[in-house]
Formats: C-alpha cells, sequence, structure tokens
C-alpha cells in the first residue's frame, strides 16, 4: 500500500511537532517515556485496587443471595442446638442501610425512620431473637412513622410507605446473613448446656 505524500507529509509534521514538545519541555524521549511508564503503572495499580473491590462487592452480594434462599432463617450452632444469650453483650444499632452502605437518617424520607432502623438492629442482635417478627415490628415501625409524618392532606404519606416497603422488602428478602451475623455476635454455642 503507497502512502500519499500529504499523509506521507502529516506524518512527518505530527513527529515533528512532538520532537519539538519534547524539547520545549526540557524532557528527553527517556524522561518522558519514564513518566509514561509511571502513569501507565499508577493506572494499573488502581485498576487492580477497582478490581479487589469489585471482587469483594461480588462476594458480598453473592453471600447475601445465598443466605437469602433459605426458607427460614435462623441461628443454630453447628451441631443444630440452640445458642444461648452471650452474659454482657449488648446489641448496638448501626442506623439505616448495611454495613457497605449506610444512609444518613437526613437521606431518609422522615428522620425518624432511623429510630426503627435501630430497633430493628437492636432486634437482630438479641440472641434466640426471631428474624420474622424483627422484621415485621420494623415495617409496623416504618408506617407509624409515615403515619405520623404525614403532610396536611397525606401527600407524604403514600411516598413514605412505599420507601417504608422497600426497606422491609430489603430486610425480609435480602437480610438473612445480616441476622445471623448479628447472632452470631450475640449468641454462644456449648455442649455444657442446654435451653
Amino acid at each position: 500500500m503507497q502512502l500519499s505524500s500529504l499523509t506521507l507529509w502529516k506524518r512527518v509534521f505530527t513527529l515533528i511537532i512532538l520532537l519539538a514538545t519534547w524539547a520545549v519541555s526540557g524532557q528527553s524521549v527517556f524522561d518522558y517515556a519514564r513518566g509514561f511508564a509511571e502513569q501507565a503503572d499508577k493506572f494499573l495499580t488502581d485498576l487492580k485496587k477497582g478490581i479487589r473491590t469489585f471482587r469483594y462487592g461480588v462476594d458480598a452480594v453473592e453471600g447475601i443471595l445465598k443466605e437469602s434462599k433459605d426458607k427460614e432463617c435462623r441461628f443454630l450452632c453447628p451441631d443444630g442446638s440452640l445458642p444461648k444469650k452471650k452474659p454482657d453483650y449488648k446489641p448496638y444499632p448501626n442506623g439505616c442501610g448495611t454495613s457497605e452502605l449506610q444512609l444518613q437518617p437526613n437521606e431518609l424520607p422522615h428522620k425518624e425512620m432511623n429510630n426503627c432502623c435501630n430497633k430493628h438492629d437492636i432486634c437482630y442482635g438479641t440472641c434466640l431473637s426471631k428474624k420474622e417478627k424483627c422484621d415485621s415490628d420494623f415495617l409496623h415501625c416504618l408506617d407509624h412513622v409515615c403515619r405520623k409524618k404525614k403532610g396536611k392532606h397525606g401527600e407524604n404519606l403514600l411516598s413514605c410507605q412505599a420507601a417504608a416497603k422497600v426497606f422491609h422488602a430489603g430486610s425480609k428478602y435480602l437480610g438473612c446473613k445480616a441476622f445471623k451475623d448479628a447472632q452470631n455476635a450475640a449468641c454462644r454455642c456449648s455442649r455444657d448446656y442446654e435451653l
């Protein structure tokens, strides 16, 4: 394939501009190549971090989905026995959202919903609690907040209740892992005693 003289001159001109830019900037071709290699290394390091973060996210989602397929979400000891409450354990609330994605009270339809999330966290973290009861109480609490905070003519009620149903559905269908993790922190297993 033969290059036209115009194409050849464009390439030569581009090469001259590149060389002139390097000369004016005070960089040699090697300095430029070294800088390019450093930037490429930084990019690849950031890319690796991004891939690790993505893999962590996929693993977390996989764990949540794996636990959510259980029809009944219960925490049992490895031998199948019921656990016992840890004597000095106190569950702690962490507001609305997951450990990976926390919602601040001002990001909620009503700030008071955060109290419902905290009660829900405490319920999950109380040894031998029932997940279904915790989730049901959570929905009732959210619904109570919505009814209490509705606008003059009820204009905010529907949007608030929709948000409440989304929070409830998330905990009901995707909360088994969080429930079992909280129960694991609150309970202990031992063969020395039976409940």
